[in-house]
């Protein structure tokens, strides 16, 4: 029996910012064309549509918590 291991294996995993998640697996040319446009005024519903149309998981209200600084981001 090894506690050790098990409760490291246990603990909870740390939750990232959905929107950062996606930002961070995208090449520089996509990442800079998502980063425009969440700094616009381009609708949440739209970026979350286009962004799964890209096979991309991804919801409305992770859009508008990363726009207004109550995301995973903020919260380090």
């Amino acid at each position: 029996m090894d506690l050790e291991a098990a409760f490291i294996k246990n603990q909870p995993k740390k939750q990232q910012c959905p929107v950062r998640a996606i930002l961070e697996s995208l090449d520089d040319k996509n990442r800079k064309a998502l980063e425009s446009a969440l700094a616009s005024q381009l609708a949440p519903y739209l970026i979350t549509k286009t962004l799964r149309a890209e096979g991309l998981k991804i919801s409305e209200n992770s859009i508008y918590s990363h726009r207004k600084g109550e995301c995973k981001c903020e919260t380090k």
